[in-house]
């Protein structure tokens, strides 16, 4: 009789142990009527569910619906921070709806380029930007791609409308005559409009997302006098959410 040798009995201990010790895929089997029993009835899959996240963009000049003149941003610097948190409602498995409540801090530097366009145009600028502060939010529905995505966000497409309070408004400039730098600030700027609103679009997959936002409204106050000059209404970047999602 040939006897089995070590080496393959080896292999199939080790194959039954690793069978035996294997976790289902989730995915080849539905969520079992009592799942809340495991989740404790939450996660981003149930019925409302709560995480807060955070953005990161880029400004960009572009398009403008009323065709105004953009003052060029410099890439790389002009760009968007906010955190906050998301109430998600759950509508059914393809379909739901959110609320966003953040603070968000925006920096516009300006382009020399377009120097000229600011509201204290002097040659011996060598540096210019506009900071604004917000408090808002966001409304929105969420496709969702991904129906038996088990307890989690999967993959989706929201689409909706964001606005706020701009609560801090100041423009800086850095000048420099000869050998000598000052710096000019504005605080509270009165030319400079309070409320933002526009529209958002984000495809997003698990804790990560990627969106874009068009702002409607206007920055600047009385155009017919300052020249119809608009700081950049486009904004690109990413999202990613804080916790199990």
């Amino acid at each position: 009789m040939r006897i089995v040798p070590k080496h393959s009995i080896l292999f199939i201990l080790i194959i039954s142990c690793t069978s035996l010790a294997a976790q289902t895929v989730l995915i080849k089997q539905t969520v079992p009527e009592n799942f809340e029993d495991k989740d404790e009835g939450h996660g981003p899959n149930r019925a409302h569910f709560s995480y807060p996240y955070f953005a990161l963009g880029v400004h960009t000049d572009g398009y403008s619906h009323e065709n105004d003149t953009i003052i060029s941003p410099v890439y790389g610097r002009s760009m968007e921070m906010r955190f906050g948190s998301r109430t998600r409602l759950k509508l059914n498995r393809f379909l739901g709806f959110g609320i966003d409540y953040e603070l968000g801090y925006s920096a516009h530097f300006i382009n020399l380029k377009d120097a000229y366009a600011l509201a204290n145009f002097s040659p011996d600028v060598k540096k210019a930007r506009y900071q604004i502060y917000t408090i808002g939010g966001a409304s929105y529905f969420q496709f969702n791609f991904e129906p038996k995505r088990g307890n989690q966000l999967g993959s989706y497409l929201d689409i909706g409308v964001f606005g706020g309070y701009n609560f801090g408004r100041k423009y800086s400039q850095t000048l420099k005559i000869g050998k000598e730098k000052s710096v000019y600030k504005l605080k509270k700027l009165q030319d400079f409009e309070k409320l933002n609103y526009g529209a958002i679009i984000r495809f997003g997959q698990r804790v990560w997302a990627i969106y874009a936002k068009y702002r409607y409204s206007n920055s600047f106050k009385n155009k017919t006098t300052t020249g119809n000059y608009e700081l950049p209404r486009l904004t690109f970047g990413f999202e990613y959410f804080f916790g199990k999602t």
